[in-house]
């Protein structure tokens, strides 16, 4: 009856055991990936998100910060006839990440999400015009 519930197979392999403890460290870190492209008049940030629903996203600015919160729990609940379970997992995460945006203009900031990839679209701030001026002497 127990053999049904899944454990890690031992591996005698150092570099096997070395990535599946680098994996995990790295999941709770809260961590997911992102690329960002520098285009003419903007930056766009990709971040991977699979398996989130546009409702568990959340998208902040703070000061000079934009920070990405995605959260995610499997907990469900099913009505009907209660399981006899031997083992049942749930997964319940949350992943963050900031990013500096001193030099966007926060106000234009966009973002779509599909197919499991957030994508914002980070306008450069246009240049400040020159400060220089004569002063008259009197």
């Amino acid at each position: 009856m127990f053999d049904l519930i899944p454990f890690a197979t031992k591996s005698h392999d150092l570099f096997d055991n070395f990535d599946r403890r680098w994996n995990e460290m790295g999941a709770a870190l809260g961590d997911f990936r992102t690329d960002i492209t520098e285009e003419k008049d903007k930056y766009v940030l990709e971040a991977e998100l699979p398996g989130f629903k546009r409702e568990d996203i959340n998208i902040d600015v703070e000061d000079d910060r934009l920070v990405i919160t995605a959260k995610t729990s499997s907990e469900t609940t099913e009505s009907g006839e209660k399981k006899n379970y031997v083992h049942r997992e749930r997964r319940s995460a949350t992943y963050q990440r900031s990013f500096s945006i001193s030099n966007i203009a926060t106000e234009a900031i966009t973002a779509s999400y599909n197919d499991g990839i957030l994508t914002l679209n980070l306008p450069k701030m246009l240049p400040k015009e020159s400060a220089a001026r004569k002063i008259a002497v009197q």
